[in-house]
């Protein structure tokens, strides 16, 4: 058995596939008596850190926080999710996960509806996203992160390292627009944030100076992760059978980390949260809501956001049911 660990400031997704890959090339060599296949790096990961570092000065940097401090200005602090526990004085970071999954259809529609709205699958997602936290919270104004993979030329495919920066995308959601407006709101939003994504996310979080609360993350507290990489372990390994340990806690940096991953059979959604906010079973509705609300969101695009069903047929019922006993018993 190996077991390798590292901290994620070292090592990102995209560079824990290279890893991978690297030791299957190198295993199915060296067990054959063959010397190593790999290619030496041209660049290094100490070149490229020097480069940031410089970079940091120049007035693209510059430019860039310029316009993250407009994006940003008077953005609220934090999105209040409802929660099952008190928050907690400070962090603890402690995680658990649960799963659902969009259905083929609905994500053959979400396509469909992205490319016709000059939008990517992601930017649709994320306006569901934000239109399921609309309807949680009641706010208009939310701020939600999502990585960038920050590999900037040909010379970082092959590199091990941490490039994945964050981006806060601040969206308006206020005068109750119909889901296919929020799309475009949501766009305009994205593209901006690419065009500036190389300011590092801690730099930004230094030149703004958020206001600070120890018991939660700056800027944002929920993430959307779209492209979790779940190729990255199934590298086949020729002579060996190799598998995937299932880990059921995993650290959870902010409240709540949507992770979304196109499969061929839909969209596997994995709900990653803080134990010490959420029970199980919240997180578990939550998701069952979000893949509501998509498939009407795509099957009705024109409804405004705060008419999307959140609760599915079978769950209305038992809500309504419920609703029913309890007339009864007054």
């Amino acid at each position: 058995m190996l077991f390798a660990t590292a901290h994620h400031i070292v090592c990102d997704g995209l560079s824990v596939k290279v890893l991978l890959g690297e030791l299957s090339a190198l295993y199915a060599a060296f067990s054959q008596g063959r010397p190593s296949p790999l290619d030496e790096l041209s660049t290094q990961y100490s070149d490229v850190v020097s480069r940031e570092a410089a970079h940091l000065g120049t007035d693209t940097v510059r430019q860039g926080i310029a316009y993250w401090s407009r994006a940003l200005a008077g953005a609220p602090p934090w999105i209040d999710l409802p929660i099952d526990r008190p928050r907690p004085a400070a962090q603890t970071f402690r995680g658990a996960r649960e799963f659902g999954r969009i259905s083929a259809a609905a994500t053959e529609g979400l396509r469909g509806f992205a490319k016709g709205s000059g939008a990517t699958l992601f930017m649709t997602l994320l306006a569901a996203f934000y239109t399921l936290l609309f309807r949680y919270t009641d706010r208009t104004d939310i701020v939600v992160g999502t990585p960038v993979a920050g590999r900037g030329g040909a010379d970082t495919d092959r590199m091990i390292g941490c490039f994945v920066n964050m981006l806060p995308l601040r969206c308006d959601l206020s005068g109750d627009p119909p889901f296919s407006e929020l799309v475009r709101r949501v766009r305009d939003v994205a593209l901006g944030a690419y065009r500036h994504e190389t300011v590092p996310f801690d730099r930004l979080v230094e030149e703004l100076k958020p206001v600070r609360d120890p018991g939660r993350a700056p800027v944002f507290q929920v993430v959307l992760n779209m492209g979790s990489y779940s190729d990255v372990w199934s590298v086949p390994t020729p002579g060996l059978n190799v598998h995937l340990l299932d880990l059921q806690h995993e650290p959870s940096m902010v409240d709540v980390t949507l992770y979304a991953t196109e499969l061929a059979d839909g969209i596997l959604l994995r709900a990653v949260y803080k134990e010490d906010l959420f029970e199980a079973a919240t997180i578990q509705q939550l998701l069952r809501r979000f893949e509501t609300l998509v498939s009407a969101a795509i099957d009705t695009p024109d409804t405004r956001i705060s008419a999307l069903p959140l609760a599915a047929a079978d769950e209305r019922s038992a809500l309504a049911g419920a609703f029913s006993a309890d007339l009864e018993e007054v």
